[in-house]
């Protein structure tokens, strides 16, 4: 239970869960129960001798009712437990990311560390970059005892995508369609100089005016 504390307030949280406990549990436990069997008595003015099941009954009921509190508690804990551990997963994946940006593997290893300690693998981006960063970190070991297999460096390079934030992506696809542009202009440029029938005419031996050893530059 101290573990959703932060650790700057864990003792804080273990002391007044403590004094809680022994004030609402020990001492009211006994004391709330017969304050409400004693007033519901006088007001339906029961008989001690004779309606003191009922009482019990009463005593009983308001003991049961109590724990209904509990499911509103622990529903707004498990709220803020999970805001709590949404915003540690994210600083822990913007860490995984900045180890590999930096291609640091002493900050990797901290960063799968801390990864795990808050179930980064639960999610499916963070599934994906643990699993690239165990492989660094395996393949920098492996090529370090025995120099066979790929390197961490270029492990480094390929996993810049995987650990790519959205923004990140959004520019590269952008610069990639660009360059695709590009490329698909020099493509048909280069297709009609491929042709026959457009190569001789670009050359001008398809014009009867212009000799066919004249060369344009292209």
């Amino acid at each position: 239970n101290v573990e959703v504390v932060p650790e700057e307030s864990r003792s804080f949280a273990s002391g007044m869960e403590m004094t809680f406990r022994n004030i609402l549990g020990y001492a009211f436990g006994p004391l709330l129960p017969g304050l409400i069997m004693d007033l519901v008595g006088a007001v339906l003015q029961w008989d001690v001798q004779t309606e003191s099941d009922w009482q019990l009954c009463i005593g009983l009921c308001f003991v049961l009712a109590g724990n209904f509190v509990d499911f509103f508690l622990f529903r707004r804990a498990l709220a803020a437990a999970s805001i709590v551990l949404e915003a540690e997963q994210t600083a822990a994946l913007a860490q995984l990311r900045e180890a590999f940006k930096n291609e640091d593997i002493i900050a990797l290893e901290r960063a799968v560390a801390l990864a795990k300690s808050v179930a980064l693998q639960a999610r499916t981006d963070g599934e994906a970059v643990i699993g690239m960063a165990n492989e660094t970190i395996g393949a920098h070991y492996a090529h370090a005892r025995s120099s066979i297999g790929p390197s961490s460096e270029s492990l480094f390079r390929k996993s810049r995508i995987a650990t790519a934030s959205h923004e990140e992506l959004v520019q590269r696809i952008e610069e990639l369609e660009l360059q695709a542009a590009q490329l698909h202009t020099e493509n048909e440029r280069l297709r009609l100089l491929v042709d026959p029938k457009t190569r001789a005419n670009i050359i001008g031996c398809g014009s009867p005016i212009m000799d066919c050893d004249t060369r344009v530059s292209l």
